[in-house]
Formats: structure tokens, sequence, C-alpha cells
């Protein structure tokens, strides 16, 4: 049995004209959505090797900090503006990119915060010289520096 079928009405593509208007906007949605994450990625990485850079300066400074309190008598008897500094050089992956991280610490005389003599009542004086360490870390175009202060607590016998 074979039927005929008879348009009538012909719609001339308006179904098709409205379908690819559609196809347009959803288009331009995706394509904007997507900037705007990979712009996200980007603040991300950048946020994560800003944090990588200030501990990496914050672990120098300890790593100076804790060598010193080794020895806190060779920090009294030095004069520490000569001291050069201690270069540490550290490897972080990040977002599957290796980053070299470059951190160095110096110890520093601090005389614009000189320590006050203390007198007890036994035969001796107490003497608080201060010292800064001054950490630095950096990868690429981002530099973090912190400073921590200390003091040492010299004993010295009067003449």
């Amino acid at each position: 049995m074979h039927t005929e079928h008879n348009i009538k009405n012909p719609q001339h593509g308006a179904v098709l004209v409205i379908s690819l208007l559609i196809l347009l906007v959803l288009t331009l949605v995706g394509v904007s959505s997507l900037d705007g994450s990979i712009m996200q990625e980007k603040m991300a990485s950048n946020s994560q090797i800003a944090t990588a850079t200030f501990q990496t300066a914050e672990s120098s400074i300890r790593e100076a900090y804790y060598t010193e309190r080794a020895n806190p008598f060779g920090a009294v008897g030095n004069d520490r503006d000569n001291d050069s500094p201690v270069n540490r050089n550290h490897t972080v992956t990040i977002d599957g990119i290796t980053t070299a991280i470059t951190s160095t610490s110096q110890h520093k005389y601090n005389p614009e915060a000189p320590g006050a003599a203390m007198e007890n009542s036994s035969d001796s004086i107490f003497e608080a010289r201060s010292f800064e360490i001054v950490g630095t870390a950096q990868v690429g175009a981002i530099r973090n520096v912190n400073t921590q202060g200390y003091r040492v607590l010299n004993v010295m016998r009067r003449p």
C-alpha cells in the first residue's frame, strides 16, 4: 500500500534558523565559562606559588634560628653583620610543573634595638643582644622577604 503525503504548509526553514540561534547562544555561554575557569586556575596556581615562597622563606628562618640555638655563645661573640647569606634551593611540583625555589637566610646584629643590661642580686650582669634573621624566597617574579627578630641573653661577670 502506497500513501502519498502532501505538504500543504511549507515552513521555509524557520525551525532550522531558531535551532541554530539556540546553538549559537549555548556555544557562547560555554566559551565564556571556559575562559572563567582558565582564569581561576591561573589565579589558584599563583596563590599556590606565593604560599610556597612564603613557607620557604619562613622555613629558612626557622632552620637558621635552630642552627643558632645549637651554639648561642657564637652568636653573642661574633659580629653578625659580616655573615654571608646561606643559600638553599628547593624544587616543588605545582600543577605538574617542577619549579625551583631559591631561598636564603642571613643573620644580622640589630644595634637599633640594643639589649638592656639587667642587674640581679648576684655578681652577674645579664645582657640581651638583639639579632634578626632575614629569610628570602623567590620563584620567578614572585619574591617573599620575611624578618624574624630574637635576643640572646649573655651572662657577664663584673670586673
